[in-house]
C-alpha cells in the first residue's frame, strides 16, 4: 500500500471585494409538515387569527386566503437558533396584535431563552426579555404540548403570568420586560407548570384578573391552584384528582374542561381523565370518554354542549382512507351533551380523510401525539388538530361525517441529514423522522423514500450515473432508476445504525462508515463488505470524487485520505496530505471537476484543494469566518462553478449567506437578517444547485430544508 504525503500550502492574498447584497427570494423545500407541531392557539376577538408553534421549528401565523402558514422565526440568527424551540404563545385579548413567545432550547446556544414580543401579529419582534438565567426554557422537552404555560391577564394587557419547567410560576407587570417569581413554596423547582388559566369574569377591564388557576405536570400529590388575589397567594383546588396529571385547560361558560395524562408526553401509557369543574359550585364532573390520556376539550362557539376532544399517544386503528392502509393512531371523539356521552369518530368510521396535494400523505396519514385541538371560534364547522407530523383540519366538523385533510402548507419542520444536486440530475434529500425525497421540481410535493426507514442520516449519490443512490439509516438502502424503486442490501454490520454513505462516480463502489464502526466497502452491492485497510479510526465520513471512478476521500485527524481502489490489486490504497484548521467532517466535492475539493476553516478561512486524487495541492482564502461552503451552477459566462458559504468574508461583515462566482475572489451577501432561519443547525450545509445558478440550499435546526433564489427581473451581480 502506498502512503505518500504531499503538502503544498498556498496563503492566498485575494481582494475581498464586498459587494451590494443582492435580491433573493426564499422558501422551503415541500414536505409537508412531518415535523412536531407542538400548540395551536386561536383568537376569540379577531377572526382567522391563528397561531401554531413546534418543538424546533419556530412559530408560524395562519393565512386564510392563501390556506397556509406563514414563518414568523425566520428572522433569528444563529446566536438565538434556540429560539426555534416555542415553548408556549400567548395573545393580548383586548389588542390581538400583540403576540407572545416564550422560547428556548437547552442544547442551542446555552439554553438561550427569552420572551419575545410583536406588535403587528408576529410581522417583527423585540427580545422582551432573556430569562435564560431566570425560567430557562426547553421547547424540545417532554410535555412541549401541554399549556398553554404562558397567558396574558385579560382584563391588564402589561401583566403576564408564565410557567416554567425548573423554576416555578413567574410574573411580569411591565409587559414582560422584568419578571418576578410568585410563591416557590406552591410552585417549586423542577415541578412543571402545564397551563396558565385567568377567569376574566373577576375583574373589570383595565383591573389585574384576580382568580387564576394553574396547573401542574404532577401527580401523587396536589396539581391543580387557584389564586383570587392575582397571583399574591395560592390554594389547591378542593377534591381535585392526583391520579394523573393536568395537560390542558378550556374555560368555557363557567366551567374548566381539564384534560390529564399518566406522564407528561408525547408519548404516554395511555391513561388519564376529562373532568369538568363548575367555577361557582366547586363541582367536578368526569366526562371522559374512556380511560386514555387525552390532549384537549374544544367547544362548539355557537353551542356550549358541543365539545371535541382527542386521545394522547393512544394507538389504535384509524381506518379512515378510501383505498388506503389503516394506521395506528390518536382518537377522536365529540360530544353533543357537554360530554355525557360522546361518539369515537374512528369507532364509528363517522370521519374520513382525502389529502389534496402531499404525495406521501394521500395514502397512509397517521394521526399522533394529538396534545391540542381548537374550533375556530368564528366558524364552528372548522377545526384543528396538532399531530407528530404537522396538522389536521376539517372544515365540516359537525357534519354526518367530517372530512380532514392536512393543514400544512408552508409549514415546514423537519430536520435535515444531507442534500446532492448534481448537473442534469433531480435534487435528492434525507431528514429524520421521514426518510426524504427526490425533487424534479422543488416546488412540488413528492412521495418520501420507500420503503421508509424513518430518520434517515447518510445519502450518497453516483457522480456520473445519479441514478444510483444509497441511503441509510436503521438499514441500507439502494436505487438504480433514481428513486423510483428502493432495494434493501445488506449492511456491513447488523447491529450498527445509521451513519454515512458514498457511492463512487460509476456507481460500482458504495463506501459505509455506520455509528461507532470503521469504514467498509462493497463492489457487489452488499452482498461482501470488506473493512477498507489502513483506517481504524470510526465514524469517518467518506465522499466520492464525483468525475473519477474509484476515488474517494474523508477527512481523519485534520488529514485529507485519498483513497483509489486499485482494480488490479483489488485493495484500496491511500495517501495523506495535512489540511489543518478543517472544521468539520464536510468535505465539498466539486461535480465536474477531478480533484476539487473545498472545506470549512472556521475562523481560519476557506480551505481548497486541487489535483487531491493525484498530488494535493491546498490553497487558503483568508476569510473570517466560514463554518460551511457549497458549490453551485456556475454563473453566465463563467467556467468555474459559483461558492456558496455561511460565514462572513470580512470581520466588519454580518454573518450570513454569501456567493462568489470568481472562486472566492469576490463575495455578495445573499440572504438578509429576515432570512437567517437560525443557521445551518444539525446538519452543517449550505449547497447549491447544480441546474440553477444562483439557487442555494440551507439545512437548519428544524425548519426543513430552506432554499434563496435570485428574484425573477433581476439580474445578477457580475
Amino acid at each position: 500500500m502506498k502512503r505518500t504525503l504531499y503538502l503544498i500550502l498556498f496563503q492566498s492574498l485575494f481582494l475581498l471585494t464586498i459587494q451590494a447584497q443582492e435580491r433573493y427570494q426564499w422558501g422551503s423545500l415541500p414536505v409537508g409538515g412531518a415535523g412536531f407541531v407542538s400548540g395551536i392557539i386561536t383568537c376569540p376577538q379577531e377572526k382567522n387569527l391563528i397561531y401554531a408553534r413546534t418543538d424546533v421549528g419556530g412559530a408560524y401565523r395562519w393565512i386564510d386566503r392563501t390556506q397556509s402558514w406563514k414563518p414568523l422565526t425566520d428572522w433569528l440568527p444563529e446566536t438565538a437558533a434556540s429560539y426555534m424551540g416555542v415553548e408556549s404563545m400567548a395573545i393580548d385579548p383586548q389588542e390581538p396584535n400583540k403576540l407572545y413567545l416564550y422560547c428556548g432550547t437547552t442544547y442551542w446556544n446555552n439554553g438561550r431563552s427569552a420572551i419575545l414580543f410583536s406588535d403587528d401579529y408576529g410581522e417583527t419582534f423585540v427580545e422582551k426579555a432573556i430569562v435564560t438565567n431566570l425560567f430557562p426554557a426547553n421547547g424540545n422537552d417532554n410535555g412541549r404540548q401541554s399549556g398553554e404555560r404562558m397567558a396574558v391577564d385579560p382584563n391588564k394587557g402589561n401583566i403576564l403570568l408564565c410557567g416554567s419547567r425548573t423554576r416555578g410560576l413567574w410574573k411580569s407587570t411591565d409587559g414582560g420586560e422584568s419578571w418576578i417569581r410568585l410563591s416557590s413554596a406552591t410552585f417549586p423547582d423542577n415541578r412543571k407548570i402545564a397551563f396558565v388559566q385567568y377567569i376574566p369574569s373577576s375583574a373589570t377591564k383595565g383591573n389585574p384578573t384576580s382568580e387564576i388557576y394553574i396547573g401542574l405536570q404532577y401527580k401523587g400529590g396536589n396539581n391543580l391552584f387557584v389564586s383570587a388575589d392575582g397571583g399574591d397567594t395560592w390554594s389547591p383546588v378542593e377534591n381535585q384528582t392526583t391520579a394523573f396529571m393536568p395537560h390542558r385547560c378550556l374555560l368555557s361558560n363557567g366551567k374548566l374542561y381539564i384534560t390529564y395524562t399518566d406522564s407528561e408526553g408525547p408519548s404516554t401509557n395511555g391513561t388519564g381523565a376529562i373532568k369538568k369543574y363548575h367555577l361557582a359550585s366547586g363541582v367536578w364532573t368526569d366526562i371522559s370518554p374512556g380511560n386514555y390520556s387525552f390532549g384537549e376539550v374544544s367547544v362548539d362557539p355557537e353551542n356550549s354542549e358541543n365539545l371535541i376532544t382527542t386521545t394522547l399517544s393512544v394507538w389504535q386503528p384509524q381506518g379512515w382512507i378510501a383505498g388506503g392502509s389503516v394506521t395506528n393512531g390518536d382518537q377522536i371523539f365529540i360530544s353533543t351533551d357537554d360530554g355525557l356521552s360522546w361518539k369515537n369518530l374512528f369507532g364509528t368510521s363517522s370521519v374520513s380523510y382525502e389529502e389534496p396535494l402531499i404525495e406521501w400523505l394521500k395514502k397512509s396519514s397517521q394521526l399522533h401525539w394529538a396534545g391540542s385541538v381548537k374550533i375556530d371560534p368564528f366558524n364552528r364547522n372548522r377545526a384543528f388538530i396538532i399531530s407528530g407530523n404537522g396538522i389536521y383540519m376539517t372544515e365540516n366538523l359537525w357534519d354526518t361525517k367530517p372530512l380532514f385533510k392536512m393543514a400544512v402548507t408552508d409549514l415546514e419542520e423537519t430536520v435535515p441529514s444531507d442534500l446532492v444536486s448534481l448537473p442534469n440530475a433531480p435534487v435528492a434529500t434525507v431528514i429524520y423522522d421521514y426518510d426524504g425525497f427526490v425533487y424534479h421540481d422543488i416546488t412540488q410535493y413528492y412521495d418520501r423514500h420507500t420503503p421508509p426507514m424513518g430518520s434517515t442520516t447518510g445519502l450518497g449519490v453516483a457522480g456520473k450515473n445519479p441514478e444510483i443512490m444509497v441511503r441509510v439509516a436503521g438499514d441500507v438502502y439502494l436505487t438504480e432508476n433514481g428513486g423510483i424503486h428502493w432495494s434493501k442490501i445488506n449492511k456491513p454490520l447488523s447491529t450498527a445504525t445509521r451513519g454515512w454513505c458514498a457511492v463512487s462516480a460509476d456507481g460500482k463502489i458504495i463506501v459505509i462508515t455506520l455509528s461507532g464502526s470503521p469504514p467498509f466497502y462493497t463492489l457487489d452491492k452488499g452482498v461482501t463488505w470488506t473493512q477498507i485497510p489502513g483506517i481504524t479510526s470510526n465514524n469517518v465520513r467518506f465522499f466520492a470524487d464525483f468525475e473519477k471512478e474509484d476515488v474517494f476521500y474523508a477527512n481523519i485527524g485534520n488529514s485529507l485520505y485519498t483513497c483509489i481502489y486499485n482494480k488490479v490489486t483489488g485493495i484500496f490504497e491511500y495517501t495523506t496530505v495535512t489540511m489543518t484548521g478543517a472544521y468539520n467532517n464536510r468535505l465539498t466535492i466539486v461535480p465536474g471537476w477531478e480533484g476539487e475539493i473545498w472545506y470549512p476553516r472556521n475562523t481560519d478561512g476557506l480551505g481548497r484543494i486541487r489535483q487531491a486524487h493525484q498530488a494535493p495541492l491546498i490553497e487558503i482564502l483568508p476569510l473570517s469566518l466560514v463554518t460551511c461552503v457549497g458549490v453551485g451552477k456556475a454563473a453566465p459566462d463563467k467556467p468555474y462553478p459559483s461558492l456558496y458559504i455561511w460565514g462572513k468574508p470580512e470581520n466588519s461583515d454580518p454573518v450570513g449567506i454569501y456567493r462568489s462566482d470568481d472562486e472566492g475572489a469576490n463575495w455578495v451577501r445573499i440572504n438578509d437578517d429576515m432570512h437567517q432561519f437560525g443557521g445551518p443547525g444539525n446538519a452543517q450545509f449550505v449547497k447549491g444547485d447544480m441546474n440553477v445558478y444562483g439557487r442555494v440550499y440551507m439545512s437548519t435546526v428544524g425548519r426543513g430544508i430552506v432554499y434563496g433564489e435570485i428574484q425573477p427581473g433581476r439580474e445578477p451581480i457580475q
